[in-house]
């Protein structure tokens, strides 16, 4: 009985979770930070998650050099998340879930890929719809969370899966420059003065 509690809290826990995050999303935030470090640190906390059962493989792949980004990194991490935890319920008996970085000439492209049931065709067309869910318990919202969040950074999401064979989902993430830094009040009002008149 304790153990059913517990399970449908974090079930709870999630549902209401995903609705706030797509309700009320938290200020998009870019800042600089490695993209590789970031997935990888998401992974380990993967597999030492319950929803990593021992006949789950987790395979990763990434650039040698550091993957450097100007993103929202609670964002991105949001989006590896959603797309893995998809991935391992794809799998209930188990499987391998493959997650991958490449560049390539706009950025980077996050690959997540699994062996699981599949989706079908008229399921792909709405999968990024909220409540459209075909899942049991499921609200329907983290596919909708993913593509708002990939939006938000300019970016690219495909799906390809077959039915019984597993799903491919590739986010595109172009990349960009950081904004100038803003100038301070006095470099602002010597920009408006005639230099020239100057005198030392």
């Amino acid at each position: 009985l304790t153990d059913i509690i517990l399970r449908e809290s974090e079930r709870l826990n999630r549902t209401v979770s995903d609705f706030l995050t797509y309700a009320r999303p938290a200020p998009h935030a870019p800042t600089q930070f490695d993209l590789k470090r970031a997935i990888s640190e998401a992974v380990t906390l993967l597999r030492n998650s319950p929803e990593v059962g021992p006949a789950h493989t987790i395979l990763e792949s990434y650039p040698e050099q550091a993957c450097t980004f100007w993103g929202d990194q609670n964002q991105v991490r949001q989006i590896f998340w959603n797309l893995a935890r998809n991935g391992l319920q794809a799998m209930p008996e188990g499987g391998r879930l493959e997650v991958r970085i490449e560049r390539d000439p706009d950025g980077y492209r996050l690959v997540v890929a699994d062996e699981g049931i599949g989706i079908p065709a008229d399921q792909i067309e709405r999968l990024f719809e909220p409540f459209s869910s075909q899942k049991q318990g499921g609200v329907g919202l983290g596919m909708a969370i993913v593509y708002s969040f990939v939006r938000e950074h300019d970016g690219r999401i495909s799906v390809e899966s077959k039915v019984g064979e597993g799903t491919q989902v590739v986010v595109s993430l172009p990349q960009t420059s950081p904004p100038p830094p803003a100038r301070t009040r006095l470099e602002s009002e010597m920009a408006g003065r005639d230099l020239s008149m100057v005198k030392e």
